[in-house]
This record gives structure tokens, C-alpha cells and sequence, in this order.
């Protein structure tokens, strides 16, 4: 059943139910949208081979994962803790949440996945330097990239995610295999 007809029957139960009280009860019913997709709606997306945790319900199709990859080029000497943290960072695009962190073409995210990205990556190389000698912090390495920072909290307007959600999703390193092409680009493949 789709979350509106879910809603809508709910409102209708409340309804019925205080029918003859003299109070109003809110109801809040979310309907994920993807901004970043000119905001259509979320759908099952069976075949994604990246951001499987996604599966389910996802803003993002598999072309789109792999248009979007292929043009990344990941920091100089990067660990694969660091790819693992990149690629959760690129799966945003995916998350039917993204209308709670990704607005007027920003993203926001966790000060918390800052810190993961930042801890993992801060020995790599980004414009000729070493990445702790850029930036001092997880916030400010965010920052640089044009990333707004909000500490996480309850309302779930920041990206956080720091691996699978669900026990049926697989993880990063089994399923992808990341290689740099001449060019010093990400290359995401399937390694199923």
C-alpha cells in the first residue's frame, strides 16, 4: 500500500474515532521525494548494483549510479576504508530520505559522517597535499567540498550512513570493484 492511500486511510480512522471531541490531531505523513531527481518519487529499484542497502526503495536508477561514479576521481592513495566511505557519501543520491538533507542543490551533511569520511581519508592526497594537512577537521574537509555540516539529531536533515541498514544488503567490497582509469577516474564494476 502506498504511503498517501496509508495516510489517507489513517487520517479517515482518526477522523471516526474523535469525530464528536473538540481537539484536532495532526497526523504527519511524509512522502519521500528526490530533489536531486526534480524531485520524482521514490521507486523499487531490484537490479542496483551499487547502494544495494537502497534496494527497496530508492530515488536513484543503476544508469544514474554509474554516470554519476564514473566521473569521480577519488583522492590520490586513497584506503579502501576511505572508497568504502566515499562510495556511502555518493550513495546519497539513492537515499529516498534525500529530501530531508539534499535542498536547493546542497547537500547536508552529518558532522558525524564528516568525521568517518575525514578519519579515512585524511592520509590521502587532494590537490597535492595530504589531506589532514588541508583541512583540520572532518567539518572543514566537508566544507571544501560545498557540503553544508549540521550535527545529526532526530529529524534526519543531514546524510549519515556508515554501512548496510538492512541484512539483506551486501556489502561494498563483495560486490564492486574499484579500479582508476588513465584518465584517474573511478571506475565502479560488478563483481558478482
Amino acid at each position: 500500500m502506498e504511503i498517501s492511500t496509508q495516510c489517507l486511510i489513517l487520517k479517515v480512522m482518526i477522523v471516526l474515532v474523535f469525530h464528536s471531541s473538540y481537539f484536532t490531531v495532526l497526523v504527519s505523513c511524509e512522502e519521500a521525494y528526490c530533489p536531486f531527481y526534480n524531485n520524482r518519487g521514490t521507486s523499487p529499484q531490484p537490479f542496483l548494483k551499487n547502494c544495494t542497502w537502497y534496494k527497496e526503495n530508492a530515488c536513484c536508477q543503476q544508469i544514474q549510479i554509474d554516470y554519476g561514479f564514473a566521473s569521480v576521481k577519488p583522492p590520490q592513495g586513497a584506503s579502501k576504508k576511505c572508497l568504502e566511505q566515499l562510495n556511502f557519501l555518493m550513495c546519497y543520491i539513492c537515499d529516498p530520505a534525500q529530501y530531508k538533507f539534499y535542498r536547493n542543490e546542497y547537500l547536508t551533511v552529518c558532522t558525524e559522517f564528516c568525521n568517518n569520511l575525514y578519519d579515512a581519508c585524511k592520509d590521502a592526497i587532494l590537490k597535492g597535499s595530504v589531506i589532514s594537512n588541508l583541512y583540520e577537521s572532518g567539518t572543514k574537509f566537508c566544507e571544501s567540498r560545498r557540503f553544508k555540516v549540521k550535527q545529526l539529531d532526530e529529524s534526519g536533515d543531514c546524510f549519515y550512513y556508515n554501512g548496510p541498514m538492512k541484512s539483506s544488503a551486501h556489502s561494498f567490497t563483495r560486490h564492486l570493484s574499484l579500479t582508476f582509469s588513465l584518465a584517474g577516474s573511478l571506475v565502479v564494476k560488478s563483481i558478482l
